[in-house]
């Protein structure tokens, strides 16, 4: 849930907050190119920092979702992004200001 925070020991131990972040759209070349995306952040950056990666998106199937969180070990949260009437992303800090 939202209202609990995913910390490690190496996260609660940083004086400073930071994550890795992505915007997508669903299909299966952007999936699969996340998919080995996540697998190279977290070889060749992420294994020893334990930072979150954030994957903003417009809405993604739950198979999609599912393929994304298992493909590392990275901690991969989801961001639901509405669009306006126009097609581009209505983005709104809110959410991710609020979260833990």
């Amino acid at each position: 849930s939202c209202a609990e925070a995913d910390e490690d020991d190496a996260e609660r131990a940083r004086s400073y907050r930071a994550a890795v972040a992505y915007d997508l759209t669903d299909g299966a070349p952007a999936i699969e190119d996340l998919q080995a995306s996540l697998r190279s952040v977290w070889a060749r950056f992420n294994a020893g920092r334990g930072y979150p990666v954030l994957v903003f998106h417009s809405g993604l199937a739950a198979a999609s979702l599912e393929a994304l969180a298992l493909a590392s070990p990275n901690r991969v949260w989801f961001f639901h992004v509405a669009t306006a009437d126009d097609g581009l992303p209505a983005m709104r800090s809110v959410p991710l200001l609020e979260h833990p």
